[in-house]
């Protein structure tokens, strides 16, 4: 239970003596100056916290107008609500935490891995419903679902877009858009491990541009080395598969440079760069990949699972990215992303009975280790 700070008796006014003498005047003095001792006393409780549940209240005898607290809530985004309430004769402001306060209370390693298996589930489910809907057309599916769920969640039209803004984040969700596409293209000629293991070339590359310590540069050669190993493939077998593989990798190391400035830009809302970007993304490749998505938009079992694929694949997964990008340096981050071609594997063999070889069970192995090898250092 919260302890309410004590705050200095008050003498009441039916106390006050009705005779003007000197006694009179003595004791009015000490009664008003035990009244400024208790305001006093109360202004300094002003910011105080203590915690109920998942609930933080604020001692605040707050003397600002409804207009100027509006304005300052709104500028610190949603990172929380407040709301005011009395208790007694105090004001009291409680803040209630957000799913993104407790998302920030994870660790990055553990919102990786819970991302990681949420993608990549989703482009398991995407590779089965190939047979149905064209990956060119799937891709927009999943774009323009994330996008909807997204955009409905943030509001992002409550953050004050500048044109510097909006061309960094419409150049973000494109890219994240071509990126996708890329990959699905990819997964319908190769095996999920496989394509995500040469798509990580790219953040390999944007790792090895940032890394600063020895102890990064080797986890970079195991994770290559295992890349390499993880691929197990022949340019001869599907050449169409690798370039669009090496294309999404190519996309993703473009998608760490600008998801990272997004993240960094303090006049933008947590999560509102991603709902915008992936919401232009969408609308910048919808004439040319609309028609290949019309089996899914005709068809209501396929349209819910291409929105089960776009919430899992997109949603769950770049939101997490999203919040981990701002605990964490480009290098960092994109070191953190060498478990995901040991997931696509894992999840490749368990969803789709792709059962990786020799070679590539000690490429996950290697990716691992490096992953565990690399410095977390700020």
């Amino acid at each position: 239970m919260a302890t309410i700070p004590s705050l200095s008796p008050v003498v009441p006014l039916a106390c006050t003596p009705p005779a003007r003498s000197a006694a009179s005047v003595s004791s009015r003095r000490s009664w008003a100056s035990s009244i400024a001792s208790s305001e006093s006393e109360t202004q300094n409780a002003s910011g105080e916290e203590f915690t109920a549940g998942d609930t933080t209240r604020t001692w605040a005898p707050s003397t600002s107008s409804p207009s100027s607290r509006r304005s300052s809530e709104a500028s610190t985004g949603d990172a929380a609500s407040t709301s005011t309430f009395t208790l007694g004769s105090i004001p009291v402001v409680a803040r209630t935490q957000s799913p993104i306060d407790r998302l920030s209370r994870i660790p990055p390693q553990t919102l990786f891995v819970l991302g990681a298996i949420s993608q990549y589930l989703g482009s398991a489910v995407a590779v089965l419903l190939f047979a149905s809907i064209p990956a060119a057309g799937l891709s927009w599916l999943r774009a323009a679902s994330a996008a909807v769920a997204l955009v409905a969640w943030r509001r992002p039209w409550r953050t004050r877009w500048t044109a510097h803004r909006l061309l960094l984040v419409g150049l973000f969700g494109t890219a994240l858009a071509c990126m996708n596409l890329a990959f699905y293209l990819a997964i319908d000629r190769l095996p999920l491990g496989t394509a995500v293991a040469i798509e990580f070339s790219g953040p390999v590359a944007v790792a090895a541009l940032g890394s600063r310590t020895r102890r990064d540069l080797l986890a970079l050669a195991l994770a290559m080395l295992g890349v390499l190993l993880l691929a197990d493939v022949h340019v001869s077998g599907s050449p169409a598969g690798v370039a669009f593989a090496l294309t999404a990798g190519a996309l993703w190391a473009v998608y760490i440079v600008l998801g990272h400035r997004v993240a960094s830009d303090p006049g933008i809302r947590p999560q509102d760069g991603l709902a915008a970007g992936m919401a232009l993304g969408a609308l910048v490749l919808a004439p040319f990949l609309i028609s290949e998505a019309v089996p899914g938009l005709t068809d209501l079992g396929l349209l819910l699972a291409s929105i089960a694929v776009g919430l899992a694949s997109s949603v769950v997964p770049y939101v997490l990215e999203q919040v981990a990008m701002r605990r964490l340096s480009r290098a960092r981050f994109a070191l953190l992303l060498a478990l995901l071609p040991a997931t696509a594997a894992i999840v490749g063999a368990i969803v789709l009975g792709q059962i990786p070889g020799v070679l590539e069970a000690v490429g996950i192995l290697l990716v691992v280790t490096a992953a565990g090898l690399e410095t977390h250092d700020a």
